[in-house]
């Protein structure tokens, strides 16, 4: 968030900001009246705080300070749309490897038709649908040592 310094007031800093934006801009910057710009200068009536932040977000510094700020926001959006592309991509990759079905899911119907395991006993082959991962799989059912 850009903010102007706290300390951005006085007949001292007026007249440094006015150097920086010169006569011209500066009354018509402020909208006021060429006497009372000279009063201001003179240090015969007090500068409003206004007319000073005025003139600081026209000078070189209120511009860098501006600047800067685009500056990094764009910097930071960017680096945003970069992790927002990679997360993208990386959700892409699952929806491709979900649809292959190269994978087992907890509610996966392992068996083919007509094999259920209930209906198997110990020792007897059944056949599984698929192995995702390749590796190889027991056609029978395991044997409980703790079963009665």
């Amino acid at each position: 968030m850009i903010s102007a310094p706290r300390d951005m007031w006085g007949s001292e800093m007026f007249q440094l900001l006015y150097d920086q934006v010169g006569r011209t801009r500066a009354l018509e910057l402020l909208g006021v009246s060429p006497r009372l710009l000279s009063r201001w200068l003179s240090g015969a009536s007090e500068v409003p705080r206004c007319a000073v932040l005025a003139l600081y977000w026209e000078s070189k510094w209120g511009r860098s300070v501006i600047a800067s700020d685009h500056h990094f926001e764009v910097s930071n959006l960017h680096g945003m749309v970069e992790c927002l592309r990679r997360e993208i991509r990386a959700l892409w990759e699952r929806i491709a490897f979900l649809e292959s079905g190269a994978h087992y899911c907890a509610n996966d119907n392992f068996f083919e038709c007509g094999s259920r395991p209930q209906d198997l006993k110990v020792g007897e082959a059944f056949r599984p649908k698929h192995d995702p991962t390749g590796a190889a799989v027991s056609t029978q059912l395991p044997v409980r040592h703790d079963a009665h």
